[in-house]
């Protein structure tokens, strides 16, 4: 698990290289594509302190 510490591309890519699974918090700015989206319908979104805005599969 990673978090906005993080964000050089070469790093991300070399985890994406070694199939290493990762979760961050992007920039609002940074670009990319939406692979899919993993939030269900029935999925719970409320997590008590917090709300779960998207899950989602993207390629940066």
């Amino acid at each position: 698990m990673l978090d906005r510490g993080l964000q050089s591309g070469k790093s991300l890519e070399a985890f994406a290289a070694q199939q290493v699974p990762f979760v961050c918090r992007l920039k609002e700015k940074r670009k990319y594509e939406l692979r899919s989206n993993l939030l269900g319908e029935d999925q719970q979104t409320d997590l008590g302190e917090g709300v779960l805005l998207s899950d989602e599969l993207v390629r940066l």
